[in-house]
């Protein structure tokens, strides 16, 4: 007889999982999957509209991109456009089309009370995302690593004129700053000497020399460094180069200190959980330059860490390690990769249509209300009860909408296929919020043994809190999970402009920003979305920006339900921190897009440079673009505060033998909230039940597995 799966939620981890249960041959005399969606479309946290009123703009979430480690996320979709085959006639029918890749960064760093735009075109290789699987030997990286910060410090030596070379130093204590020089190069000599020593002996027959690599190497690396740190002197505060090289110096200096003392190597990352990543790299010397620069900030803001935004950032510091070998030593091809369109057009929407042909069954408009399990005997699932929130008035909903040949998710439901379409359009009913206060909807209840035998949970962490009570009662490890693991609210907002980035003063082209002021501090250029979405001539965009952050979260705790006013409080904050950005901050990154006040001498911003087909006037013209505060229960992103890892649970050990968990929320290698550990989580799941994927690439707990 065959299984029945009841897979709950659509997003990233849900498909991935189901992606491969039915990636196995003749799966279909196996199981029978069903995808139970809250609301009308598939995605997630990376779910993406269109709204047909606004040029079938795409709106996001926030901002989405991959990072070229991102190895099975990778495979999972390069099989996707494989397999679906799409023709010619579609303006993305293949995975080259799909993914584009991205290597100009920017960050932003205050240096003597102003900000400096910091640009990092990084190199491409020749690896492609999602193929291959070799890696160099993981001791060959901490030799690149060394490497890298030697060849940094001589490129800077190199660019230095004899005068400024001359004049580190004052003029008697030339032979000091000579002899000073000859020993930071004598140091990194005899440590590169030893790392290749060492190398050798971990490579020979029961190598390992933990002993001697923590206790001789760190010594050196740290003696070079502060000898670097003394020759730069007060130029370090006074020339920007000089700054900028001395953080880069430290920053490479001191995490290759504490993986060798530390022994990371044989010890694991996870090692290192205990601690918050910032005191840890103060622990091992980092100069107080490099504990308040962008490069450290990057590090929280990535993982919308800041907490609470202030100056409270916390984050495990082995996950932020493993994060930052894998992202710049492990990315295949680009360090990033954006996709062409929205992220819901690019992944769930190919990925949804391949999982229909192959003949999974998706049942829209179902809010999970509760899963059930008995208070003593089996640990099991017994009942699902499901909130039905809407009725179809055909056979099948049918989800997507076509964009200029591109099947894409709407950003609100085909009312014309609901029973009840008039009524919610009419009453503007979000279906997608815990908040929504609808009362259309009628009960349904799922039975073990008569509707599913197996559930794979892709909700995410906060709504366990509300539908998991039964199970988190009977299970201590669930208790710590849902109390020790924290989230947070984020935002975002998208700009479309009449005129291009040149034109705004933005003089380095198409670039990803991160570590501007809180708490909107990462931007992007995502023009390549533009040619497919479907303005009209007249108000055709020549810029599209997305920007988000961290969003004012202290003190937070959800409202009653009845609290039908909350959503559009919090969209209202992220309107007010969107035009507060706008007003006060965007002036540094776009300065031509600001002109003085006649009277005031203030700088305005130029508010007709916003796209909008009503032609509103002044500030109500961002009435016309999109901000999103994501605070929904569903949306909440997952953080990896200090100690928090150890408390996830894996996805095919939960406690109960019918459930399987998958989300980034779980303990899937990463342990970080991004779309790649999600789909760990779900190749996991499957893994657990049919014994596939046999590989799963990225999920270990390593630097580098």
């Amino acid at each position: 007889m065959k299984q029945r799966i009841a897979v709950l939620g659509g997003g990233a981890a849900s498909l991935s999982s189901v992606f491969q249960l039915t990636s196995v041959p003749g799966w279909q005399d196996r199981y029978e999957i069903t995808v139970y969606q809250l609301g009308w479309r598939l995605g997630g946290k990376g779910a993406t509209g269109r709204d047909p009123t606004q040029g079938d703009r795409i709106e996001e979430h926030g901002l989405h991109l991959w990072f070229g480690f991102y190895d099975s996320s990778f495979r999972m979709m390069r099989a996707v456009y494989e397999q679906l085959k799409r023709g010619p006639e579609y303006p993305i029918a293949t995975f080259e089309q799909a993914f584009l890749p991205h290597n100009f960064f920017t960050m932003q760093q205050q240096f003597k009370g102003e900000w400096h735009a910091w640009n990092l075109p990084l190199p491409s290789n020749p690896s492609k995302p999602g193929e291959g699987s070799d890696f160099p030997p993981p001791w060959d990286y901490v030799l690149e690593s060394f490497e890298l910060l030697w060849s940094l410090w001589e490129a800077y030596l190199a660019d230095l004129d004899d005068d400024l070379l001359e004049g580190a130093l004052a003029a008697p204590f030339r032979l000091a700053r000579t002899a000073m020089l000859k020993s930071i190069a004598l140091a990194l000599d005899q440590a590169r000497g030893l790392l290749k020593s060492i190398s050798l002996l971990r490579q020979s027959p029961g190598g390992g020399t933990p002993w001697l690599t923590g206790r001789l190497v760190p010594p050196l690396i740290r003696l070079a460094l502060t000898l670097i740190h003394a020759f730069l002197g007060n130029s370090i505060k006074t020339d920007l180069e000089a700054y900028r090289t001395w953080i880069t110096l430290d920053a490479i200096g001191t995490l290759l200190i504490g993986v060798l003392a530390d022994d990371v190597f044989d010890e694991g990352p996870d090692s290192l959980n205990d601690q918050n990543f910032v005191d840890w790299v103060k622990k091992h010397g980092a100069s107080k330059e490099l504990l308040e620069s962008c490069l450290i900030q990057s590090a929280y803001s990535s993982s919308f860490a800041l907490f609470h935004w202030t100056n409270n950032p916390d984050m495990e510091a082995g996950t932020v390690l493993r994060g930052a070998v894998r992202m710049f030593l492990m990315y295949k091809g680009s360090v990033t990769w954006r996709f062409a369109a929205g992220t819901g057009d690019t992944v769930f929407a190919p990925l949804y249509e391949l999982l229909k042909q192959r003949g999974v069954k998706f049942e829209f408009f179902h809010e999970v209300t509760q899963l059930v399990c008995p208070d003593t005997g089996p640990s099991e699932v017994t009942e699902i009860h499901f909130n039905r929130q809407a009725h179809l008035d055909g056979a099948e909903y049918q989800p997507l909408m076509n964009v200029k040949g591109l099947p894409c998710w709407p950003s609100l439901p085909l009312f014309d296929q609901l029973v009840e379409g008039e009524q919610l359009k009419d009453e503007q009913v979000d279906l997608e919020s815990y908040f929504s206060g609808w009362q259309g909807g009628t009960p349904r209840v799922l039975k073990k043994g008569l509707d599913y035998d197996l559930v794979v949970c892709g909700l995410s962490l906060d709504p366990l809190q509300y539908v998991a009570k039964k199970l988190t009662a009977r299970s201590e490890a669930w208790q710590r999970m849902l109390t020790r693991l924290q989230t947070n609210r984020t935002q975002a907002f998208q700009l479309w402009l009449n005129q291009d980035l040149a034109s705004l003063g933005w003089k380095y082209g198409e670039s990803l920003l991160s570590t501007f002021g809180e708490p909107l501090d990462t931007w992007a250029d995502l023009s390549i979305t533009l040619p497919h979405e479907n303005w009209p001539a007249a108000h055709e965009p020549k810029v599209v920006g997305y920007f988000c952050g961290s969003m004012t979260d202290s003190d937070w705790s959800y409202p009653p339900r009845t609290d039908l006013g909350y959503p559009a409080r919090q969209e209202a904050l992220a309107k007010a921190e969107a035009l507060n950005f706008i007003n006060d901050k965007l002036q540094f990154l776009w300065p031509d897009a600001f002109i003085p006040d006649p009277v005031t001498g203030k700088l305005l911003f130029r508010w007709s440079l916003l796209v909008d087909p009503l032609n509103r006037i002044g500030p109500e013209r961002l009435d016309s673009q999109w901000w999103r505060a994501n605070f929904e229960p569903s949306e909440r992103y997952v953080l990896s505060v200090t100690g928090s890892s150890r408390f996830r649970l894996e996805p095919g050990n939960t406690g109960y033998t019918n459930l399987f968990l998958v989300g980034d929320y779980t303990q899937c290698g990463l342990n970080a909230g991004c779309m790649e550990g999600a789909i760990i989580s779900g190749a996991m799941a499957s893994r657990a039940i049919c014994g596939f994927p046999t590989k799963i690439f990225g999920e270990g707990n390593g630097l580098f597995d």
